[in-house]
């Protein structure tokens, strides 16, 4: 008994001083259950429970795949607040087209890549940007994957620009642009378009203003031409254009303005059965021509001779006689 006794006051004893010493950290463990309930409202919970919750930081191993591709979706992990761009037109396979459309292409992957997942889905926009001509040309390479299969959307271009992109565009165009020549009877609204391309073809775009100026100055007709030295023009491309379109604009309104009303217009050459009109001096000639008929025709009758009374003046049936 005093055996059993002695045991049970040492294991009191024990527990006594485990319980003492438990006694600060059953503390901390209340003030940080407290904490977090204070912070529950609105606010991170601790970087120990980031990976668990998915709100903090994720860690290498979780939601791997998810991290990637929400780096690939966005910059900050957080999508752009706008509605996709509208896709390019589907580009026909006619050469002359293709620089215009290859441009808005790359565009329109750098804008809204945000958008796509994986460089897979833009490979996809790509093909569906296509005519059906185009996307039979390039269908094994399309079905392949490109290179090593990646389907990366930079190969796919390359492959249409080895494809469709005319190598010798800017020569050829820098060569033309030496010769281009503004009509007489053509307005600057309609030259100026040409000029443009052919100028962007050339690579005129990063040229100085100077040459832009002078190649356009020497293209022009020479009535416009002549008229601009009187005019005070800027010395930036862009402003100049613009001011030369005014003057233009203004020249050939005074071409092909309404007439003074006291100014005759002039005669037209056909009449209305479509025959060209006679001149003056035939239009004397045939009024002449009656005339001399009539007379003829006078004399005539003055001379016929009546075979009633055998005198001459008048015939048979106007006899005095009867």
């Amino acid at each position: 008994m005093e055996d059993q006794s002695g045991s049970g006051g040492q294991r009191a004893s024990l527990e006594a001083l485990i319980q003492e010493a438990m006694a600060p950290l059953h503390a901390r463990i209340a003030e940080l259950t407290a904490e977090l309930e204070r912070r529950s409202g609105g606010e991170t919970p601790p970087s120990s429970f980031a990976g668990r919750s998915g709100t903090g930081p994720l860690s290498p191993q979780g939601n791997a795949p998810e991290a990637t591709a929400t780096a690939h979706r966005a910059v900050g992990g957080e999508l752009p607040r706008r509605k996709p761009l509208t896709n390019p037109p589907k580009f026909s396979g006619k050469r002359r087209e293709y620089p215009a459309w290859a441009q808005q292409m790359r565009d329109e992957i750098e804008y809204d890549r945000a958008f796509y997942q994986s460089g897979a889905e833009v490979w996809y926009l790509i093909n569906s940007c296509l005519d059906v001509n185009p996307q039979q040309v390039v269908a094994t390479f399309y079905a392949l994957g490109g290179a090593g299969g990646r389907r990366d959307p930079s190969d796919f271009m390359a492959y249409l620009d080895r494809t469709y992109k005319d190598p010798n565009i800017q020569p050829r165009a820098a060569s033309l642009i030496h010769t281009m020549r503004q009509k007489d009877n053509e307005s600057l609204m309609t030259f100026l378009p040409k000029f443009e391309r052919t100028l962007a073809d050339a690579g005129g775009a990063a040229w100085p203003d100077a040459v832009q100026i002078n190649l356009l100055e020497q293209s022009l007709s020479p009535r416009l031409r002549d008229y601009l030295i009187t005019v005070s023009l800027p010395d930036t491309y862009p402003e100049w254009l613009s001011r030369v379109q005014e003057v233009a604009w203004k020249l050939e309104r005074t071409q092909t303005g309404p007439r003074s009303r006291h100014e005759k217009a002039p005669t037209p050459r056909w009449d209305a059965d479509g025959d060209i009109k006679m001149t003056g001096a035939v239009k004397v000639r045939a009024t002449t021509k009656p005339t001399t008929e009539a007379s003829s025709s006078s004399s005539d009758e003055d001379t016929r001779r009546c075979y009633a009374c055998n005198k001459k003046g008048h015939i048979r049936r106007n006899c005095p006689r009867g």
